[in-house]
């Protein structure tokens, strides 16, 4: 298995190159950001960007993909697009938006906690989150690794089982912005068209899917990981709202 799971923080960039970007973690309402608790990231290393030198580079997740599994290529925060926003925070080459989401792979949150964390006042995840619901997994397209999941995508959700029939799941999916559930939707948790059913890498001590709870299987409250273009499709079908997971006000 070939893999990364990322997390999700508001940031702000500070400046430089792509490849060599300074940025600082925003994490609660009304923080400011100290230059002195940036940390320097590559931008470009993302799951799907050619310039990662291979998959143990990438630092960051994109902008995400649309139900068509097009790249979303305009800022989510200036134009809702059909699409599930991930990355929200402007491409350094391209846009003038420097502060929005932006989902580190979790070796580069952990190597840079010490500074994402520098504030007294910062907590990951933010009071009433769940980690799960901050994070998203990519899959390589090493069809050797990954001989079912190559190139797919995920988002975590906190879901609530209303019925279950066999892998298939009722469930109401927590939009933490408005503090809503929303829905219903069916999704098989055994069909990787909806479900990433991994529940984490065993060989893998550090994947951070191994800690959490899953909905389902008699758990009525959990994880559940939905692929990027049915979680897309559902945005498209007014299913769920669009636009940036993270909290409103930390801004992103």
């Amino acid at each position: 298995m070939q893999r990364k799971v990322f997390f999700g923080i508001g940031a702000e960039f500070q400046g430089g190159p792509p490849d060599k970007m300074d940025v600082v973690a925003l994490l609660y309402n009304g923080q400011k950001a100290d230059p002195a608790n940036a940390f320097t990231i590559d931008t470009l290393a993302t799951p799907i960007s050619k310039k990662a030198a291979g998959w143990s580079s990438i630092a960051c997740d994109d902008r995400g993909w649309d139900y068509n599994r097009d790249k979303i290529v305009v800022n989510p925060k200036a134009a809702l697009p059909p699409g599930a926003p991930v990355t929200t925070v402007g491409d350094p080459n391209t846009d003038a938006e420097k502060t929005g989401a932006l989902y580190l792979a979790s070796d580069t949150f952990r190597a840079n906690r010490t500074k994402i964390l520098a504030d007294p006042k910062a907590v990951w995840p933010p009071v009433g989150y769940a980690e799960y619901q901050l994070t998203t997994v990519a899959y390589s397209d090493d069809t050797t690794s990954n001989p079912v999941m190559a190139g797919m995508r995920f988002i975590g959700f906190k879901a609530h089982v209303l019925e279950q029939r066999g892998t298939l799941v009722k469930v109401l999916l927590f939009w933490n912005a408005n503090n809503e559930w929303r829905g219903p939707v069916w999704l098989d948790l055994a069909n990787p068209e909806d479900c990433d059913g991994s529940r984490g890498n065993a060989q893998d001590p550090n994947d951070p899917l191994l800690q959490y709870t899953f909905a389902g299987d008699g758990v009525v409250q959990g994880a559940i990981y939905i692929r990027m273009e049915r979680y897309s499709r559902l945005i498209n079908q007014q299913t769920l709202p669009r636009g940036p997971k993270l909290p409103i006000g930390h801004g992103f």
